[in-house]
């Protein structure tokens, strides 16, 4: 799916709203102009991955139990499953790759299925929760329910650093890293100069 053209029914997608003939279209322009900004979040991701939900409607967010201040409505939301990872894997991956991703608000991964939510809040996008993109981890049981912070720990990187260290671009450990090789460094230089004074 990486570099694409999505259609109107694909960023629409609604399973609940098909068997219920409930109306899914964006009911303004704002949602469309948003629409276009996460598909080009969606071409963004380097990983194949089916959506499962992106703009709800009102009414369509309330018939599958989304939170009522869900972005979904608002064409800032999407609930995708990741294709030869897991969704905590992938999650973790959108962690350690955040630099590459400013627009991130929301990543959220469930316990009890295979999905991933994520809300962006890119610039030019209308109707943010905030003015700018929060940048929020998360993990919850299950869609609609109760939801906690969440980082991934060190057993987790480091499966996902060495899953993606040959084809993906994993930035965030080497930046930090190499700050720390220049940090060093850079002390060590400092050093040698004003010992180099001292004698003079």
């Amino acid at each position: 799916m990486y570099g694409r053209d999505y259609t109107i029914e694909e960023l629409t997608v609604s399973k609940t709203a098909a068997r219920k003939g409930l109306d899914n279209r964006p009911a303004t322009e704002a949602h469309g102009s948003n629409l276009a900004l996460l598909e080009d979040f969606l071409n963004s991701i380097p990983f194949e991955f089916t959506l499962t939900s992106v703009y709800r409607s009102p009414v369509v967010n309330t018939a599958v139990g989304g939170s009522p201040s869900s972005q979904h409505m608002n064409a800032l939301a999407v609930d995708l499953v990741p294709h030869g990872m897991t969704n905590k894997e992938l999650a973790t991956w959108f962690w350690a790759n955040q630099e590459d991703y400013p627009e991130l608000d929301q990543v959220m991964w469930y316990t009890d299925t295979n999905h991933n939510h994520i809300g962006i809040c890119p610039p030019g996008a209308q109707n943010c929760v905030k003015d700018y993109p929060r940048g929020n981890f998360y993990k919850a049981k299950s869609e609609g329910s109760q939801y906690s912070r969440w980082l991934p720990d060190e057993a987790s990187m480091e499966e996902v650093l060495a899953m993606y260290r040959q084809t993906r671009p994993v930035r965030f450990a080497v930046a930090k890293y190499t700050a720390l090789a220049i940090g060093v460094g850079g002390a060590f230089l400092l050093y040698a100069l004003w010992q180099r004074r001292q004698s003079a």
